[in-house]
């Protein structure tokens, strides 16, 4: 479920930005990740997407790490193209300051094969902006497993209630949320980051109970000791499909 919205927030977000790249070099990226997908061993077109990562041009680098972000779903294009992507955009997320975003989700997209940009992950977790920490969280969780070292700094900001670090509420809650969901998928049997769920899901804020809701949701059947908070509120739409969503990942159907 997270792909696909993924999937269509980035074709989204690329075809609003390509009017305004150097002439040309959208429809090129847009061609070179497309003959990525058919031929995953293209090392021309990866070459040309990986080039563009450091182009003059802001909308240029933000776009080359989308169309990596983009083929890194297909398994199969994501173990080809990891030995050269990866490092690319490990160094992305260390330089670029206005493309350290899409850098760096583009390397939870390569998920256990994202493993050795997990130092540089922690990094963004730390005296980073909101944004890129959150970005940095997902990417963490993405990886999974091998994503381990994160856990102490990941489980630090899962009980920071108090915003120390950007001063917000609004924003602490989404971290803490997005920690808790980062944590589950590399430590899958994590009861205290299951349990903070189960816990905002009964929030009386709407905006952190429908967050829970969704986070569940995208866990799948690692939430499956959830069901039944979830299904305490069987008046909402929501829960319900996030129960359904549930239940067919772990076949329960």
């Amino acid at each position: 479920m997270i792909a696909r919205r993924a999937f269509v927030f980035i074709a989204v977000v690329l075809a609003a930005c390509g009017g305004g790249d150097v002439p040309g070099d959208y429809e090129k990226l847009r061609a070179a990740q497309a003959r990525l997908r058919k031929d995953p061993h293209d090392g021309q077109s990866l070459d040309f997407i990986l080039s563009k990562l450091h182009a003059a041009r802001k909308i240029t680098r933000n776009n080359a790490a989308a169309y990596l972000r983009l083929v890194a779903a297909d398994p199969n294009v994501r173990s080809a193209i990891a030995p050269k992507a990866v490092p690319a955009l490990i160094e992305v997320a260390q330089g670029h300051e206005d493309a350290e975003s899409e850098g760096i989700r583009a390397l939870g997209e390569f998920r256990e094969l994202g493993s050795p940009a997990v130092g540089t992950l922690i990094k963004r977790l730390t005296g980073a902006s909101f944004p890129l920490a959150q970005d940095a969280t997902g990417a963490l969780g993405n990886i999974g497993p091998s994503a381990m070292p994160a856990v102490p700094v990941l489980r630090r900001q899962l009980r920071d209630s108090d915003a120390t670090q950007f001063g917000d509420w609004n924003d602490a809650w989404s971290l803490r949320i997005q920690s808790a969901v980062a944590i589950r998928r590399i430590v899958p049997d994590d009861r205290e980051a299951l349990d903070h769920l189960i816990e905002s899901l009964r929030s009386s804020d709407p905006d952190v109970h429908l967050a829970a809701i969704m986070a569940l949701q995208d866990l799948g059947k690692l939430a499956l000791p959830a069901l039944p908070a979830l299904e305490s509120y069987p008046d909402d739409e929501n829960a319900r499909n996030a129960v359904w969503t549930i239940k067919g990942e772990a076949d329960m159907r």
